[in-house]
């Protein structure tokens, strides 16, 4: 080999001074700018295990970059201003995220932003060199909470059907299954999003250092998604059968958790068991390494870039604070009058829904002379409601109510016509019906999406922010009985009432 053809470099800390100071500048105006979307982030971490993992990606992410140290330093970094382009769509899907809100969008585009970051400070080159560790910071944004309820319902159905493979007589409704010795129920944390979520990210870093062909990366994260789904289902049948087969001795209680993250475990292991069988040697095509005399970027170039990527990063924010100034969120009106011939009363104590983050919420119960009174719910959100606006699963104590059935309903009432969603929910005291639906200037709706493409509409015009009216009754005959008089009840309820309409 000619040295010619030879490209050599020698470590060097001079050429880092300037992009790293702009790195820290930047990101500290990022971390301002964008402190709800982190803290929204963080707080998910911390309170939901499902994403507990988010805490061990930027000290994973540190390590990658430990590990080419020797490499980066001998590269020189170049500011780069094609990159600024990131700063459309990581701005746009921000401003999307804010006025749907949705917060999974609204810390994607805080990633993406923060990639600009990078590229604009480093230069194509060097970010080509720390990619997978950059690309890695995605990861720390919780997303896949929609995926809970199919989740549910395939691993309801599993266990259903392998039992009745099995001819082990049964009884499924909703999400509970009940045995002859035994009731079971199917809850969020058996869905098994925790053990998909935290294993695509494991098996993520395990490709990285696993395989270099694309075909194997691609058969491995296509395993890494379809194992642990499988693997939940036999999980939950299997504590199913222990209980069924022991008489509930085993796998109830703190049981069913050890059994079930140690058969998790397991898989995990198995399949990384599997993988190592077919690894890829390790390649390296990096040039030999010789003495070159560094040519330091001029320091006005750093300068422009991270003004640029500065004014780039407060025009969504300016824009945004603009747009709530022109168009602020109106509050609606409601009378919590009845019709004549009803009667108010305090509210049950046994069915009482808390929503977290409302600025106003009115309960009080319906009557009509001696019949069985109907609960009477209303919270309002003044601004953003983040995240899946009003989480279905706040409409009841998962600790004394188990969700048997739902269905989407059209009624009429005194606003017209009502979209609802009803739910069935069950405890050993009683059964009972909720028929809840979203409303927003004036529209009644059960559908998230609707929701936010609502939002999306009313960005340019005065607006609402966003209630959740329910109404739930006690059924003491059947489902149907129980039904009229929720369907009477609407007739009952004043409205809410968008600011300068009618009532």
């Amino acid at each position: 080999m000619s040295a010619d053809s030879i490209t050599l470099a020698v470590p060097n800390s001079r050429q880092w001074i300037l992009p790293l100071s702009g790195i820290g500048l930047l990101s500290l105006l990022w971390a301002i700018l964008f402190r709800d979307a982190i803290a929204a982030a963080v707080q998910t971490w911390w309170v939901s295990p499902t994403y507990s993992h988010c805490f061990l990606i930027l000290p994973v992410a540190a390590y990658l970059l430990w590990l080419r140290r020797h490499e980066l330093a001998c590269m020189e970094p170049q500011a780069s201003f094609w990159p600024l382009l990131l700063a459309v769509p990581a701005g746009i899907g921000w401003m999307i995220g804010i006025m749907a809100s949705i917060n999974e969008i609204e810390q994607l585009s805080a990633v993406l932003a923060y990639q600009m970051i990078l590229l604009t400070m480093l230069g194509t080159a060097v970010y080509r060199a720390l990619l997978f560790p950059a690309l890695l910071l995605f990861f720390l944004v919780p997303v896949g909470q929609y995926l809970v309820p199919p989740l549910q319902h395939l691993t309801t159905s599993f266990v259903s059907a392998g039992l009745s493979g099995l001819n082990i007589l049964h009884y499924t409704e909703g999400n509970v299954i009940e045995l002859a010795n035994g009731r079971f129920l199917v809850a969020e944390a058996c869905a098994g999003l925790r053990f998909l979520v935290s294993n695509i990210v494991l098996c993520v870093i395990f490709a990285y250092f696993a395989f270099r062909r694309p075909l194997k990366i691609f058969l491995f994260l296509l395993a890494a998604v379809i194992v642990p789904v499988a693997a939940n289902c036999l999980r939950a049948l299997g504590i199913v059968l222990i209980a069924h087969w022991t008489n509930n001795r085993l796998a109830v209680g703190t049981d069913h958790l050890i059994y079930g993250w140690g058969f998790s475990v397991l898989i995990l292991l198995v399949l990384f068991g599997v993988a190592v069988q077919f690894r890829d040697t390790a390649m390296n095509h990096r040039p030999l390494i010789y003495w070159r005399e560094f040519k330091p970027q001029s320091p006005g170039q750093y300068l422009l870039a991270t003004a640029a990527a500065t004014t780039l990063l407060l025009l969504p924010m300016a824009l945004a604070q603009a747009q709530a100034a022109i168009f602020p969120t109106l509050t609606p009106s409601f009378d919590p009058s009845v019709r004549t011939g009803w009667q108010k009363a305090a509210p049950s104590r046994r069915w009482a829904p808390q929503f977290s983050g409302a600025q106003n919420q009115l309960s009080f119960a319906v009557r009509h002379a001696a019949e069985v009174p109907v609960d009477v719910l209303y919270t309002y959100y003044q601004g953003p409601a983040h995240g899946t606006a009003l989480p279905e699963t706040q409409l009841w104590d998962e600790r004394r109510y188990n969700l048997v059935g739902q269905a989407e309903l059209h009624e009429q009432g005194q606003d017209g016509d009502y979209r609802l969603r009803e739910l069935v929910l069950s405890s050993p005291g009683e059964r009972r019906l909720v028929w809840w639906t979203y409303w927003k200037d004036g529209r009644y709706t059960t559908s998230n999406l609707a929701v936010k493409l609502l939002a999306l509409g009313d960005a340019f015009k005065p607006h609402t922010g966003l209630a959740i009216m329910a109404i739930s009754t006690v059924v003491k005959n059947d489902d149907e009985e129980a039904r009229a008089r929720l369907r009477t009840a609407l007739w009952s309820i004043r409205k809410l009432a968008a600011p300068g309409k009618a009532d």
